[in-house]
């Protein structure tokens, strides 16, 4: 990991997706490790609210995930947090009120921005369009990370969901 983080930064890679939920957890300390070799200033780090389980669903459980991501990534902020994967059920929308607007997460990490904890708050989204334009406006998104498939564009109906975000205003991120 070290190796290819290096090769990266060295070709002007600067950007670096991960979560607590990517390779059985071990994605983010390996990042940080990686990273922390380098300047700070090199780099943008991108992770998420992966509070998919029970335990991490609570506002104190979801907290506490936060604070671990600090630790892993050895870092004092994040630049990208996404609350991760919103729409991948049945129900977006209830999904999206109990993993963060019910327990106050949400506000929370307003607060965390607020702080400079996080530089750019967002949430990825593997839903349908319809229920992408309720999400979008439930705070001023500062970025929103879709699947997309440029192949085929029309069947995954990734162009619907970018012309919502696209039409709000909220900047795409492309996974």
């Amino acid at each position: 990991v070290n190796r290819q983080v290096d090769y990266a930064i060295e070709h002007g890679v600067n950007y670096f997706d991960t979560s607590p939920a990517y390779c059985q957890g071990m994605s983010e300390h390996a990042t940080g490790i990686a990273l922390s070799r380098h300047k700070r200033s090199e780099f943008f780090i991108a992770t998420k609210m992966s509070n998919f389980s029970p335990e991490t669903q609570t506002r104190e459980g979801s907290i506490e995930m936060f604070e671990n991501s600090l630790k892993e990534l050895q870092v004092d902020y994040i630049d990208y947090l996404l609350l991760h994967g919103i729409g991948m059920g049945n129900d977006a929308l209830t999904e999206f009120n109990h993993r963060y607007m019910d327990n106050g997460i949400l506000d929370w990490l307003v607060e965390q921005k607020q702080r400079g904890r996080i530089r750019n708050l967002g949430f990825s989204y593997h839903g349908e369009p319809e229920v992408l334009e309720e999400i979008a406006r439930a705070y001023p998104w500062d970025i929103a990370q879709i699947q997309l498939n440029y192949l085929d564009w029309e069947l995954c109906r990734s162009g619907e969901q970018y012309e919502v975000l696209t039409r709000l205003g909220i900047p795409v991120l492309v996974m």
